[in-house]
């Protein structure tokens, strides 16, 4: 197909592609004839994964529509790259324009641009109420430095198996030893960023003790309580309102019924712990006999022995020695 303009000056633009006649006429009346033929590269168009993307961990990947017979290249961030497609992280946030240029079999260029954006990622900082704290002893955990914290979701792993989602974190420990903290928040934008921290150490002191009997008579009794612990303060507190400081005490006490005896430990970090058994001592019973009649006659005599013999708790049990090498049990013989 020809197309004709009908134009007359010496230059032409034209924007459609095709076959043009050309007709040139000289002076002396010679006329000549040609056809061009214009072509007319196709507008490039740039396919991305996406438009906006968290500066972390970013990746685009750019395309187009691809036509066999041409060659393209891009221009990111600077960069120069040849290709159909490209990907490419960005370092910066900011909005970045890319630019693509197509090149046909036929020398034709032309180029198309589009633009991406990196956002900021929040940015966190731990920071404790104490870098060292006790066993049960409350600990304040909160995030210190936020940037675009607008929207802002909180996930902690607080490092004994405990998680929070809470902006401040209150916690207690149940354990010593070093605790791994970590921290990642998540802005509405969906960045997010991940932060770890310990601290120092949870220091803990664990009370107990061991006692040589926990159930004595009243008489003759000793009472050995001796702390499992070697380090630390003791204060003890028998429970009749005597009190001791020693890691081993032997005590007897002078009157009967049960007591809870309590041993607080305070150790060189000032974390402390405190714990309570009970023991009991007996009261001693008062014996009494009753003899039906304390003088009788050889051969015909029948005594009766009757125990009298009070106590205010328990039971008792009765062992008789007659005196003439028999033993016997019971109240009443």
């Amino acid at each position: 197909m020809l197309l004709n303009t009908n134009a007359t000056s010496q230059l032409l633009l034209v924007d459609t592609a095709g076959t043009y006649s050309v007709r040139t006429a000289t002076r002396n009346g010679c006329v000549l004839y040609d056809t061009v033929n214009v072509y007319i590269a196709p507008k490039p168009e740039i396919i991305t994964n996406d438009s906006v993307q968290c500066l972390i961990n970013n990746k685009f990947n750019f395309g187009t529509s691809s036509l066999s017979t041409s060659t393209y290249s891009w221009r990111i961030d600077g960069k120069i790259i040849s290709g159909d497609t490209s990907s490419y992280s960005f370092a910066t946030t900011g909005i970045k324009t890319i630019w693509l240029r197509s090149t046909t079999d036929l020398g034709c260029t032309d180029s198309a641009s589009a633009t991406v954006e990196l956002l900021k990622h929040p940015s966190s900082q731990l920071e404790f109420s104490q870098k060292m704290a006790c066993i049960d002893e409350e600990l304040t955990i909160k995030n210190s430095f936020i940037v675009n914290s607008t929207g802002m979701n909180y996930k902690w792993n607080l490092g004994d198996g405990s998680l929070s989602t809470d902006k401040l974190v209150k916690h207690r420990y149940a354990s010593s030893g070093l605790k791994k903290v970590e921290l990642i928040v998540v802005d509405s934008n969906g960045c997010t960023d991940t932060t770890t921290n310990s601290i120092v150490s949870i220091q803990g002191v664990k009370a107990d003790f061991t006692i040589n009997d926990t159930a004595q008579c009243l008489d003759g009794n000793k009472f050995t309580f001796k702390a499992s612990n070697n380090n630390g303060s003791y204060n003890w507190d028998l429970g009749n309102g005597a009190t001791s400081s020693a890691q081993v005490l032997n005590y007897p006490y002078v009157n009967a019924g049960p007591y809870d005896v309590v041993l607080a430990i305070i150790d060189g970090n000032n974390c402390h712990d405190t714990i309570s058994k009970s023991i009991v001592v007996y009261e001693n019973p008062l014996a009494e006999i009753i003899v039906n009649d304390s003088a009788q006659c050889p051969y015909e005599n029948n005594f009766i022995f009757v125990a009298n013999t009070s106590i205010t708790t328990g039971t008792l049990i009765h062992s008789w020695d007659l005196g003439d090498k028999t033993q016997a049990n019971g109240d009443t013989i």
